[in-house]
């Protein structure tokens, strides 16, 4: 099949639409703005929601992710989700639709017990560093490894010790934190804030020292520079308008070595309560729930909202506060996310603020890349505004020759294949869309090694390589032993019977295939031939094979244009040969039919002399062989998006259990839904939740009832 490609990312509108005009398959840039401009005047910002905090092994974890940026329209269309913790890791892609998307994550049914971070992100944020992702914290338990004893969550340690002693950087309303590299110029940092401003105060180790060759770096909360000058003595104020809420960073260097790093966080969002209601305090199974939204907001704040209906204490309590505190201070990246991942909690103590901005200026030093970052303005990663992107690059060999402008084949092989075609740029990088795909495929990359000499190609990781060490500790111990229980019986119950929930899933459109401008050829149709060289000499219209340079070569005749084409694109089972007489060595017998175009083929801006695909019967490729400049790789596109839909028994005497409710991204248009009571007794909360982009407030409510005969 071939389709779309994205082959420049640099192009005007203008060019992108002739081709969209003019060429049967036309290709769209990534971006047409540079890496520059947009990391001067691009930013993206996820909030990420889940229908609970607690769950078994085996279930999934139902999210909705709101993408936004700081203009009006939106580039990334696609989310990375990642549920991780130091033991495992579960990974998937998502494509955005109109800025969100929702679906699941299936937890496996072998994962450890424990303490579990959920992160989502673009491939644009990954050029910033994790806390600008969007983070939920959640606790798995496998219930065939056992609970810990009550009272074994707690957490401890000296980092943790009551008694924080002072620090000039830590002044009252002000949370902020430095660490200097060991450079023996400076001999002290201090850190002040006054009115408008916060103040550093360098002091040297020699009085006759001055400070104005140095570079102040400052970012904001959204990782872009707010400030970037030279030094021009041993006091520096940081306007604190041009900071933003949440953890804002500087750094003092020299020259390229970062001297000083700093953190500052700034106070920000609230979490405003909402009103929900039910028809009642009680009802008994099977019994329909109606629950009532708040139809009194302004038309600014109304907006997308999530509404989940979950057993009580398995989203996060009031009660586990004291742990919540002490878990912030351990893993202060989540600081961005403190109000998002526990709505309704106390605003973090002073105490506990200040230990986790030095607890994070402490792990940026541990991280040279963070730092890296920081100190330079520079955009690898860009928006992907076309589903997909894998990238990489070719590594030279030692009979390579310069890797700039080498074409690159990509070929997705499978169900919905697909081909790509990219001219490398000056450093041998190169970068493909992958569109309208779900599942993991397999992929097949190649170059033609009497163009580019012999050579390695590279795929770049798509999910994000940065992480902090975390430290979430289990928060489930024997004190929720009746819960767990009762969760256990209950998700059994719904596999036995196949209730709980179902789900609609977004299909992705199947792309045109090559066959539809194509001249086909179905090998069954005529008699057998001992050899391919004589099926495409005798029976392929349009085909030909002559000699040059003492080897048998495949044209092609375009008898519209009366003109013979070389080099045509040779496709076996969508793989691109870079060698005919790979063709030439096939068995006609494995060969089921032959796709011919006799005419100049476009694949993105590239053109082909036309194109012979030849279709095999087998799941070897006729066992052809492959040059050594390639690679073969399994390749995860999309997840498809999900909504949740409560199913019922198909039976009415049969049981219906489930953890989860319901589950829906909610327009305040609509301020009724229902659903129907399970058959497990207890009690139930009814919980919504959003958050303002305006200002990053996050607004919340709960409303719990009780199901009982």
């Amino acid at each position: 099949m071939i389709m779309l490609s994205m082959n420049s990312w640099f192009k005007y509108f203008l060019i992108v639409l002739s081709l969209f005009l003019l060429s049967p398959v036309a290709v769209w840039p990534q971006t047409s703005a540079g890496p520059e401009k947009i990391a001067a005047d691009y930013s993206e910002g996820l909030s990420l929601i889940v229908d609970r905090n607690i769950y078994l092994s085996g279930e999934r974890i139902w999210f909705y992710a709101d993408l936004f940026s700081n203009t009006d329209k939106l580039l990334s269309k696609t989310i990375y989700v990642e549920l991780y913790s130091k033991d495992n890791s579960v990974q998937k892609k998502f494509s955005v639709e109109h800025g969100d998307c929702q679906g699941f994550i299936e937890i496996p049914e072998g994962i450890n017990s424990g303490g579990y971070l959920l992160r989502a992100y673009t491939n644009y944020q990954k050029n910033f560093l994790p806390e600008q992702f969007a983070h939920q914290v959640l606790f798995i338990l496998n219930p065939r490894k056992g609970i810990r004893k009550n009272g074994q969550h707690n957490i401890s340690g000296a980092v943790l010790n009551n008694n924080v002693k002072k620090d000039s950087s830590f002044l009252p309303n002000t949370y902020a934190a430095t660490l200097q590299a060991g450079h023996n110029s400076i001999n002290r940092v201090a850190i002040d804030s006054a009115k408008g401003h916060y103040r550093i105060m360098l002091e040297p180790h020699n009085s006759n020292h001055t400070f104005n060759d140095l570079l102040l770096v400052v970012r904001n909360a959204q990782f872009k520079v707010a400030l970037r000058e030279q030094v021009q003595n041993a006091e520096i104020e940081i306007p604190r308008k041009i900071l933003s809420s949440g953890i804002n960073y500087f750094m003092l260097l020299k020259k390229t070595e970062p001297l000083i790093t700093g953190v500052v966080f700034e106070k920000g969002s609230r979490v405003l309560s909402l009103k929900l209601d039910t028809e009642k305090t009680t009802y008994e199974p099977r019994e329909k729930v109606k629950i009532s939204f708040p139809a009194n907001l302004s038309e600014r704040h109304r907006q997308k909202a999530v509404v989940s209906v979950v057993r009580k204490a398995t989203v996060f309590n009031v009660t586990d506060t004291a742990f919540v505190f002490k878990l912030m201070a351990l893993n202060p990246h989540l600081l961005n996310d403190y109000q998002h991942i526990f709505p309704g909690f106390p605003a973090l103590p002073d105490r506990y603020l200040k230990l986790a901005v030095q607890n994070h200026v402490d792990a940026l030093i541990d991280q040279p890349s963070f730092i890296n970052k920081i100190a330079h303005n520079s955009i690898e990663y860009l928006p992907e505004i076309y589903d997909l992107s894998i990238s990489g690059h070719l590594e030279k060999q030692h009979d390579s020759v310069d890797l700039n402008d080498r074409t690159v084949y990509l070929s997705l092989f499978g169900e919905n294949p697909q081909f790509h075609v990219y001219k490398t740029r000056d450093d041998g990088s190169f970068i493909f869309n992958i569109e309208n795909s779900a599942g993991i495929h397999d992929l097949y990359l190649t170059t033609d090694p009497h163009k580019s000499g012999n050579v390695k190609i590279r795929v770049r990781n798509d999910f994000s390589g940065d992480f902090y060490p975390d430290k979430i500790p289990m928060l489930i111990d024997t004190s929720y032993r009746q819960l767990l229980e009762e969760m256990y019986l209950a998700f059994q119950l719904q596999r036995q019977f196949n209730t709980g929930d179902s789900t609609i899933s977004k299909k992705f459109d199947v792309l045109p295939s090559i066959g539809r401008l194509a001249e086909v050829v179905e090998l069954k149709d005529y008699v057998e031939l001992p050899t391919m060289l004589e099926v495409l000499k005798e029976i392929t219209p349009n085909v030909f094979v002559r000699k040059r340079d003492g080897k048998q070569k495949l044209f092609v005749f375009d008898e519209k244009r009366d003109f013979m084409y070389n080099e045509p694109l040779v496709l076996l089972d969508n793989l691109p040969v870079l060698n005919d007489e790979t063709v030439f060595a096939l068995d006609p017998a494995q060969v089921e039919r032959i796709n011919v175009i006799p005419a100049p083929y476009y694949v993105g801006d590239h053109k082909f002399n036309g194109v012979i695909s030849v279709q095999t019967r087998t799941n070897d490729f006729g066992g052809a062989e492959f040059n050594g400049n390639s690679v073969f790789l399994q390749y995860t596109t999309y997840s498809p998006a999900a909504e949740f839909v409560q199913k019922l028994p198909e039976k009415h005497h049969l049981p219906y259990f489930s953890n989860l409710l319901f589950w829906q991204v909610a327009d305040f248009g609509n301020v009724q839904k229902s659903f129907v009571a399970p058959d497990n007794e207890g009690a139930y909360e009814v919980i919504m939740r959003f958050s303002q982009r305006l200002n990053d407030n996050v607004f919340w409510g709960k409303k719990s009832f009780l199901i009982q005969k």
